[in-house]
């Protein structure tokens, strides 16, 4: 019989036993050290209280096209607006614009996952969700934030945090892009013109 797969070789590709840092850096594509664009001041104090080296810590980094500038109505403010508007994943309020220090109710993939704080930052067309102790996925912070490459207008995510358990921790990194699918969708629906069909980018996971 087969032994199963290490949780080592199915995230990393290595069974090799070493530093959690080493066995991440293997991993093709693992994102870098966040650069200016992700450096909101309440990411970066939130940051501080997280120990990489801690076996429950999750990280994630991944951006989605929202529209082409190209397009009327797509401009980096209208995508901001839209981002405001489902600043958090299945929140039942979502549609109305979120303001700094709201407390809100996420939902993954339609099951309730708890509360979270939202933090704003106009200036860099941010917004930062801070779980609070009633949520799964304590303790963590997700970073979304409208950037602008060429034509092509994206929405980043960029998470970090030490969960409660190792499980929870690769539930988080692994389930990221498909629990912000559904406002992902709402966002790009936000900024289509009257009367064009949506749905041309692909679902998630751009790298």
């Amino acid at each position: 019989m087969t032994n199963p797969k290490t949780a080592a070789e199915i995230l990393y590709g290595s069974s090799t036993t070493g530093s959690f840092e080493e066995l991440k850096a293997r991993r093709r594509g693992y994102p870098q050290e966040p650069g200016p664009d992700l450096d909101t001041p309440e990411a970066q104090k939130l940051r501080e209280f997280y120990d990489r080296h801690n076996p429950r810590y999750h990280r994630y980094d991944f951006k989605e096209p929202l529209c082409e500038m190209t397009t009327p109505g797509c401009t980096a403010e209208a995508a901001y607006a839209a981002l405001l508007r489902f600043a958090v994943p299945g929140n039942p309020k979502a549609g109305h614009a979120a303001w700094d220090g709201q407390e809100a109710t996420a939902a993954f993939l339609g099951v309730p996952a708890g509360q979270v704080t939202v933090h704003v930052d106009a200036d860099r067309k941010a917004v930062v969700n801070k779980t609070l102790p009633d949520h799964i996925l304590h303790d963590g912070f997700a970073q979304r934030q409208i950037v602008v490459e060429g034509n092509t207008v994206f929405v980043r995510h960029y998470g970090e945090g030490v969960n409660r358990s190792q499980d929870r921790a690769v539930q988080n990194k692994l389930l990221a892009p498909a629990a912000f699918r559904e406002s992902i969708a709402q966002m790009r629906e936000a900024l289509q013109p009257a009367g064009l069909p949506s749905g041309r980018w692909p679902r998630y996971g751009t790298p």
